[in-house]
């Protein structure tokens, strides 16, 4: 029996106690974890590998919910995928940014609302008033990556056309805080590669972070002209719709 085989769950929770790890367990099957992590008792099952010359790292989960067992069987499965000419690290790349492309906005709001206002905001009712009246009617089958900042100029002056600058205010406070919600979640970083994958260039991966960049900034911009000319910030936490 090899040293890499001897090592068993009560090995992985005795190197978490020393602090950071990074330890091969064998066939390319490596246990890591920060210090933070560690303390935590929690870790990341990475493959290590080479594809083509290139060095390739594939997450194949987290510990413990990952097992080593079940790790080690992932490793099997995913070294026989590479044998057979898949790059598995790009391979799950393309399933992530595949997935992306067809969350809609609505998803996004829906997400945004159960995670931060549904148990945690004083009126939730109001919150999803404005989405479902406001925001949904306009851009909710809009993909996540499809959303430009002429979108959400097109649904703030709608609302203010209909004379409701307050709601617009409101409205416009939940688009920035849901697509905050989008960049925290990695999906701004996502959308860049989708568009690298459809461009293949550097320059388009920096076009598209700079879209996202412009969405924010011409959001925080709306607000203040909101302010200037009189009408309520989006700082304002007051609700009205």
């Amino acid at each position: 029996m090899t040293e890499t085989e001897r090592v068993t769950d009560k090995t992985l929770r005795a190197w978490l106690n020393t602090g950071p790890v990074d330890r091969g367990i064998g066939s390319g099957l490596t246990f890591v974890a920060t210090a933070a992590g560690a303390l935590k008792g929690q870790a990341s099952w990475i493959l290590r590998y080479r594809f083509g010359g290139a060095a390739g790292e594939k997450v194949l989960g987290r510990y413990p919910n990952l097992s080593l067992k079940d790790a080690r069987e992932a490793t099997r499965q995913n070294r026989a995928r590479i044998q057979q000419g898949v790059d598995v690290a790009a391979a799950k790349r393309a399933e992530r940014l595949k997935a992306l492309e067809q969350v809609t906005v609505a998803a996004l709001a829906q997400a945004w609302y159960d995670r931060h206002i549904a148990k945690t905001h004083k009126h939730p009712e109001v919150v999803l008033r404005v989405l479902r009246r406001h925001i949904e009617p306009v851009i909710d089958k809009l993909g996540v990556t499809e959303v430009r900042p002429l979108h959400i100029d097109k649904e703030l002056t709608r609302i203010l056309d209909a004379g409701a600058p307050t709601v617009a205010n409101d409205a416009l406070r939940h688009l920035f805080r849901m697509f905050h919600f989008a960049v925290k979640r990695r999906w701004a970083k996502w959308l860049a590669a989708i568009e690298e994958a459809r461009n293949g260039s550097a320059a388009s991966t920096q076009a598209s972070e700079d879209a996202m960049a412009a969405l924010a900034k011409q959001a925080q911009e709306l607000g203040m002209g909101y302010e200037r000319s009189g009408r309520r910030s989006c700082a304002d936490d007051t609700h009205s719709t």
